[in-house]
C-alpha cells in the first residue's frame, strides 16, 4: 500500500495492530448491531423521499422539534447507507433528546460527485422546510463530512444552522484522486 493510500485510509491507523479488514468490519458490526437496537426502541419515519433519494427520520418528538440532528454517512462516496448512523441515534434522541435525521445518497460509482453533492443540499433543504421551527446540527463522517460541509456552504440562508460536526471528512479532493478509491469514483 503507498503512502498516500495509507493516508487515506483511517481503517489503517488502528493503534491495537488490528488489519485494516478487521477495523472495517468491527464499524460495519457496530453499526448493523446498533442500527437494529434503534428499530426495535425508536420511533422512526423511515425512507422518507426528499427528491432525489431518501432520508429517516428517528424520535418521536420529530414534527414537533425545535433542533434537529442531520447526519451524512460515509464510505467514500461509493459504500454505506443512511443506516450507518446507528451509534448515533440513541445518542442524539435518547441522550440529547432531539430528533436524528440520516440522509441517504447516490454513490459516485453511478453519478458525479457534483450531482451527490446537490443531492445533499437539496436534503438539507427538504429537512429545512420539513421542521420549519427548528435550529439544526449538521453532521457527516468521511464522505459524509464532505457532504455536510458542502450542503451547510451552499445555503442561501445558513441562519438556522447553529452548529456544524465534520469528523474524519476530505475536503481537498486533488490527491484523493489518486488513490484506488479516488479513481474508482473519476
Amino acid at each position: 500500500m503507498s503512502h498516500l493510500e495509507k493516508l487515506f485510509s483511517p481503517s489503517q491507523w488502528n493503534p491495537k495492530g488490528k488489519s485494516s479488514e478487521e477495523v472495517l468490519q468491527e464499524f460495519a458490526e457496530i453499526s448493523q448491531n446498533s442500527f437494529e437496537d434503534a428499530k426495535k426502541k425508536i420511533l422512526a419515519l423511515r425512507d422518507v423521499d426528499y427528491g432525489p433519494n431518501k432520508l429517516d427520520i428517528w424520535g418521536a418528538n420529530a414534527m414537533n422539534a425545535t433542533h434537529v440532528f442531520i447526519f451524512f454517512h460515509g464510505g467514500y462516496w461509493q459504500a454505506g447507507s443512511k443506516e450507518n448512523v446507528g451509534p448515533m441515534i440513541d445518542l442524539v434522541v435518547n441522550g440529547a433528546g432531539i430528533p436524528c435525521v440520516s440522509v441517504g445518497y447516490d454513490y459516485a460509482t453511478t453519478k458525479p460527485l457534483k450531482e451527490i453533492a446537490g443531492q445533499a443540499l437539496t436534503a438539507l433543504k427538504f429537512i429545512e422546510n420539513r421542521f420549519t421551527n427548528a435550529i439544526f446540527t449538521v453532521c457527516g463522517h468521511s464522505a459524509g463530512a464532505y457532504l455536510a460541509a458542502s450542503a451547510v456552504s451552499n445555503l442561501e440562508d445558513p441562519r438556522r444552522i447553529k452548529q456544524v460536526i465534520l469528523i474524519s471528512g476530505i475536503y481537498e479532493l486533488g490527491e484523493f484522486a489518486n488513490t484506488s478509491d479516488g479513481k474508482n469514483i473519476q
